[in-house]
């Protein structure tokens, strides 16, 4: 059995629609042998989501006035990462112009967040 130790977390730039990065995730995946899991999160309301995808208010981030501006976003990551990553898995992040500052804002935040590495490419 595998023991997960490490997540790939993509944070993508405008739009921020994961499709774009479906090549790139896919090519990160087969590098690393399959061992790694390489997820992304789309943009908040950059998107429809999913309909298998329980929508959920989450009780425990901010009353936020702009949802889907930067601030939005930045908790919009923490949320998810909060909800479905267990915290002793170190994170990859890979941040791709906005995305890069919502990883730096994320990091700043919880600095428990564990970070094994760190990529930031502003373009």
């Amino acid at each position: 059995m595998l023991t997960l130790c490490f997540l790939l977390f993509v944070l993508t730039g405008n739009p921020g629609i994961v499709g774009y990065y479906k090549t790139f995730m896919q090519a990160l995946y087969q590098m690393l042998d399959h061992k790694y899991p390489v997820w992304a999160v789309s943009q908040a309301g950059h998107c429809v989501p999913p309909d298998s995808m329980e929508m959920m208010e989450d009780t425990d981030v901010i009353e936020l006035e702009d949802v889907f501006g930067l601030n939005g976003q930045v908790e919009h990551k923490r949320a998810f990462l909060k909800h479905h990553v267990p915290r002793n898995i170190k994170l990859v992040l890979i941040g791709h112009s906005i995305g890069c500052y919502i990883i730096l804002e994320m990091m700043k935040r919880d600095p428990e967040l564990q970070v094994g590495i760190c990529y930031i490419y502003i373009l």
